[in-house]
């Protein structure tokens, strides 16, 4: 595929903190995807030009790295810096930076995991700068996941007959438990969580995150460099949140734009039946609709980018 005609990166100071965008696309005029990313901390600029490009014939995309993760990191960015609401804020001002000097009066939002939860929230906030939304890997909250994840690797350790982890699973207790809260607790739960309810066929983390990352072109050696001091920071910073701003607002979510979900019905990270559950009880659209990708894991759109680019253009047809 050729590069497209409009292709550029911008550091631009949205509410006070210095951020990078890269934005792509052949006319300004265009319909405008702004795609968050997950995490906290994990930028995906490099993977939205490696898949999604071939829109660019019908949208203009664009992707920033989010407060404290890679080229809008900073030193001097303190956990202060990262909360919720200054997170949505940011979402909200990017869209209307990117609607400057174009016909449009709306954009077209798309979150990944963390990036689906702050975009949530950003069109409850702000509901008419936005046209449609797209989330996958939805984030509905920690608590209803972290639920959902001990009690079916619990299940799973059971049913394999692994007595031993499942010992050591029961001894750090329970979500919500003091024990379990503790940061050795914590690295205990998820060093069984992960190997027991991964797919067998899923790469481990530093080949399909870290290497990618390395590897591109999108981000300078600096930025490479700063990566991992902000999802430390980002990731420090959410696990301090309180709990009401690290679960989606309880009850029955309106949205007078369409609310679509798409999901892999392998994704335990977010859970399957957790995200399934909130778009088929709690949303009230204009127009909404659960999607499975039968297979995949967390990631779904990038794992299955050419699928994921068909469902954009049907469900974002003007």
């Amino acid at each position: 595929m050729r590069k497209p005609s409009i292709d550029f990166k911008e550091r631009v100071e949205i509410n006070g903190v210095v951020q990078t965008i890269h934005v792509w696309g052949e006319d300004v005029n265009n319909p405008i995807i702004l795609f968050l990313h997950g995490g906290p901390g994990n930028p995906f600029r490099h993977k939205i030009a490696a898949n999604f490009l071939p829109l660019c014939d019908h949208y203009t995309l664009a992707a920033y790295d989010e407060r404290g993760s890679g080229a809008s990191y900073s030193k001097k960015l303190t956990p202060r810096d990262l909360t919720v609401d200054k997170y949505v804020d940011d979402v909200i001002a990017w869209a209307r930076w990117l609607l400057e000097g174009t016909s449009q009066t709306q954009v077209y939002l798309v979150g990944e995991s963390f990036g689906s939860f702050i975009g949530t929230r950003a069109l409850l906030k702000e509901p008419s700068l936005f046209k449609a939304y797209i989330g996958y890997g939805q984030f509905v909250g920690v608590d209803p996941s972290l639920r959902w994840q001990y009690e079916t690797l619990e299940c799973v350790l059971q049913e394999r007959g692994e007595d031993e982890k499942l010992d050591l699973l029961h001894q750090i207790g329970r979500p919500g438990e003091p024990k379990f809260q503790t940061r050795e607790s914590r690295g205990i739960f998820l060093s069984l969580l992960h190997p027991t309810l991964e797919p067998e066929w899923f790469e481990p983390y530093k080949v399909r995150e870290v290497k990618p990352f390395r590897r591109s072109k999108e981000y300078t050696w600096r930025e490479k460099r700063l990566w991992k001091k902000g999802a430390n920071l980002s990731g420090f910073a959410f696990s301090n949140w309180s709990k009401a701003d690290r679960n989606l607002p309880s009850g029955t979510l309106h949205f007078p734009m369409p609310y679509y979900v798409i999901q892999g019905s392998e994704d335990y990270i977010t859970p399957y039946p957790i995200a399934k559950d909130y778009l088929e009880n709690r949303v009230k659209a204009k127009k909404k609709a659960f999607i499975t990708y039968e297979g995949y894991c967390h990631i779904c759109a990038m794992e299955n980018p050419v699928e994921f680019m068909k469902d954009i253009r049907r469900l974002f047809k003007d």
